[in-house]
């Protein structure tokens, strides 16, 4: 049953039981979650954490996503980002890292087919987890077993914009559009991202092991950043099916 302890919004901390894989903040009160379960389609939903702990409000808003859930993101003007985490059925119509976008009218006010709608922005690794640096450029980690790997990809904004003017996907082998970064550098690492809108910086995740990234001076975002080789060694803990609001 969902549990309230000390801490959090107005001094609780509030867990809901529902089904997820990664989650972004589409505003300060609705939480959206990619979930699957093996054997069917995934989707993101989108939690209103202010809906009752006993009865959450939690509406599919992307469905049919051919493959296994992967990250979520939003951009600077609320399109929502996810992808295909895993398929290996040419059928479905997507595959393994296939990424599309969403715009806000296309999910706010009902549910989206993956592989009918949106805009194709690409295919990257897995799409295993999705964020925004400063500069408006896309975070994409994961790995795709046996073929794509080894690598945090970033997608420039000007490409992604490209996209969205219809000038149709990423093209992944042009590398002014598609960085790949390894801070392992055997490219056999299988990476997330995390940044911070405080400091600019951007976390490559390893396992529990974090590389930093400051940006210099003047930088474009990412495509013109320091590697600091500082390693930060960080614990999760949570419960499956817990979401805390």
């Amino acid at each position: 049953a969902p549990t309230a302890h000390t801490g959090g919004r107005g001094g609780v901390a509030r867990y809901v039981n529902v089904p997820h894989v990664d989650g972004a903040w589409a505003d300060s009160s609705h939480l959206a979650l990619t979930a699957g379960d093996f054997g069917s389609t995934a989707c993101v939903s989108l939690l209103d954490v202010d809906s009752p702990v006993s009865s959450p409000v939690n509406p599919t808003i992307v469905r049919n996503i051919g493959g296994a859930s992967s990250g979520v993101a939003f951009d600077s003007v609320g399109r929502l980002y996810t992808g295909n985490g895993f398929d290996l059925d040419d059928a479905t119509g997507s595959n393994t890292g296939t990424i599309r976008a969403f715009a806000p009218a296309d999910w706010a006010t009902g549910t989206v087919d993956f592989e009918l709608g949106g805009t194709l922005v690409g295919e990257v690794l897995s799409a295993g987890s999705l964020a925004f640096d400063a500069e408006g450029n896309l975070l994409v980690g994961g790995g795709d077993f046996g073929g794509d790997s080894g690598y945090l990809g970033v997608v420039n904004h000007a490409a992604l914009a490209g996209t969205f003017a219809g000038l149709g996907p990423i093209d992944s082998s042009d590398s002014s559009e598609l960085r790949r970064l390894d801070p392992v550098g055997n490219g056999l690492g299988y990476f997330g991202s995390v940044f911070n809108t405080v400091t600019g910086e951007v976390a490559i995740t390893s396992g529990t092991t974090w590389y930093m990234t400051v940006p210099t001076p003047g930088s474009a975002g990412m495509l013109a950043m320091a590697w600091v080789f500082t390693r930060v060694r960080r614990t999760r803990r949570g419960g499956k099916g817990a979401v805390r609001a």
